[in-house]
């Protein structure tokens, strides 16, 4: 379905069509429409602004020394190297990162921190674009599917910068090529990325920080919610999307462009969960033995503090691994009363703060990452593979094997809420799922079945029902 922005963009360009010199797309287009619709300011744009011996058509001021700079031609120009060279001039001299090139039918987002050695095929085009839309093509070699167009925005450039992302991909494919890969190679890559990445972009909403916390669990929540077969995905698609997102993880640490992920090199044990039985997989409802048995065996065992607060953060938060890496203690309050998790205040049961004190006083520490590892001296927050191990005794227990894991409570949680009487909201609060997914779990039916008593009409509209 084509978004409404880009069904506006078109009655616009059509109702000027004939008269598309580059002053009514400039400002009937782009100032008029464009700007306002993807969440501008435009009271303090800046027409013709002088840069170096040429004139910017539109400036527009985001904040501090940050500023869009779009490059408008006549409706009928076609786009090209001369063109980006010059929005490049432009850019540079005034030290921005970002441009956009347009003719009104095309949007060229264009990046200039993206780096090649040399210029990719001696295209200029092909080292610094992002995204390049035409608004009456949905796709097209050399184009971009109009799915993306929001990243456009003011919100998705410059708030959450998740457009951050696409660019990211872009430097990756300049170092792909570089290395030799194919174009008909890119396709596959390209399109698991540009998936991949709409989805972490939708799932935190921020660019800053999410490699560290990106982890095996956004890639397997990844292939049910994204890919078209979901939870019956056939283990190759699995395993080549895998390839193709660590590949450029790993080629992003290599350059210096990020500092750590939490993906598993071993492709195969990353895998693990996929070629799991489906009746393995599915939730269950977890009663208080399941709970006391979990802790019982993890206290007869090494790191039992560390291992059970794990544990509960699963079973009672709907914590993933990405979350425990990146807890630290200034996410409690001082008695361990509440937790600041997914931006909300959440009370703590009385096992998870008993466990905590517990914890806390073993480490001595009261700042920095929650777990932790003694490196060179230094303390350094562990490695997913140590959440791994916690979970890895739960395959030792017979009547548990090897299905345990933080997102498998996770659903477990959210099944065993439901059951326990909690509402929707609490469900949602505790363990930040999306309503769209929470359907993966509880169904009307259940809901249905669960419901009791009579309808109070008197709490909708003010009670005038019932007067």
């Amino acid at each position: 379905m084509v978004d409404s922005k880009i069904k506006e963009l078109r009655m616009v360009f059509n109702k000027w069509k004939g008269e598309l010199g580059e002053e009514h797309v400039r400002f009937h287009i782009i100032l008029n429409t464009f700007l306002p619709i993807m969440n501008y300011e435009t009271d303090n744009c800046r027409l013709e602004e002088k840069i170096g011996k040429g004139f910017c058509d539109i400036l527009v001021p985001i904040k501090g020394k940050k500023t869009l700079l779009i490059e408008v031609k006549n409706g009928e120009h076609v786009l090209t190297n001369t063109d980006i060279e010059q929005v490049k001039r432009y850019a540079t001299s005034r030290g921005q990162e970002y441009a956009i090139l347009t003719n009104g039918k095309e949007y060229i987002l264009l990046n200039f921190n993206i780096s090649s050695q040399p210029v990719a095929s001696g295209d200029v085009l092909k080292s610094n674009i992002v995204f390049w839309f035409d608004i009456f093509k949905d796709k097209g070699k050399e184009l971009t599917d109009l799915q993306y167009f929001n990243y456009l925005s003011y919100e998705n450039l410059y708030d959450m910068e998740t457009t951050d992302f696409f660019a990211d991909i872009a430097q990756y494919k300049i170092w792909k090529f570089e290395d030799g890969l194919s174009e008909l190679s890119w396709v596959a890559y390209q399109s698991t990325l540009y998936n991949y990445y709409d989805f972490i972009a939708e799932k935190y909403k921020k660019y800053q920080g999410i490699y560290g916390r990106m982890s095996e669990d956004d890639f397997e929540e990844f292939i049910y919610t994204r890919k078209r077969n979901g939870t019956k995905s056939s283990i190759k698609t699995v395993a080549n999307n895998h390839t193709h997102i660590f590949d450029m993880l790993s080629l992003m640490k290599k350059r210096g462009k990020i500092s750590h992920f939490n993906f598993e090199e071993n492709r195969t044990k990353s895998l693990e969960s996929f070629l799991e039985t489906e009746n393995k997989k599915i939730p269950v409802r977890l009663k208080g033995d399941d709970i006391s048995k979990a802790v019982e065996m993890y206290s007869s065992k090494k790191n039992s503090a560390r291992n059970i607060v794990v544990y509960l953060m699963c079973v009672t938060l709907g914590m993933e691994r990405s979350e425990i890496l990146n807890m630290k203690w200034e996410n409690f309050d001082s008695d361990f009363r509440h937790i600041n998790l997914y931006g909300r205040k959440i009370e703590l049961n009385n096992m998870l703060k008993r466990y905590l004190q517990l914890f806390q006083k073993e480490q001595g520490r009261k700042k920095g990452y929650l777990f932790v590892a003694l490196y060179n001296g230094k303390y350094k927050k562990v490695t997913e593979s140590t959440i791994n191990d916690v979970f890895n005794e739960f395959k030792k227990v017979e009547e548990y094997g090897d299905v345990y894991s933080p997102k498998f409570l996770k659903n477990c949680l959210i099944l065993s809420m439901f059951y326990d009487g909690y509402s929707i909201e609490d469900i949602i609060y505790v363990t930040n799922i999306d309503m769209k997914n929470l359907a993966k779990y509880i169904t009307t039916e259940m809901i249905v079945e669960r419901r009791k008593g009579t309808m109070n009409w008197s709490k909708l509209y003010d009670g005038i029902l019932c007067e």
